[in-house]
């Protein structure tokens, strides 16, 4: 037999929406995002989690994987914002 809960339980993990700084990191420059300070996944399920966010919000991004992890730059309405990613 079920349980009736009064709240939706919160989990122990967190919201992964607030997990990362989408807001900060969609502002046009390049960031680079250290594994493990930044994301704990691999850094291929980090590059499809950012893709599939700039899908989800209108924008077209571009991704390099680096040593530390994975440089990300969100192409906005400003051209001018960007840079070469140095490899």
């Amino acid at each position: 037999m079920s349980n009736k809960l009064d709240n939706f339980p919160v989990s122990s993990k967190g919201d992964r929406r607030r997990r990362y700084n989408w807001d900060e990191w969609r502002d046009g420059e390049v960031h680079e995002l250290v594994n493990p300070d930044d994301f704990e996944v691999p850094v291929e399920s980090m590059r499809a989690m950012v893709y599939r966010y700039a899908s989800n919000a209108g924008l077209s991004v571009r991704t390099a994987k680096t040593r530390a992890g994975l440089a990300i730059q969100f192409i906005n309405d400003e051209p001018e914002k960007l840079v070469d990613i140095e490899w």
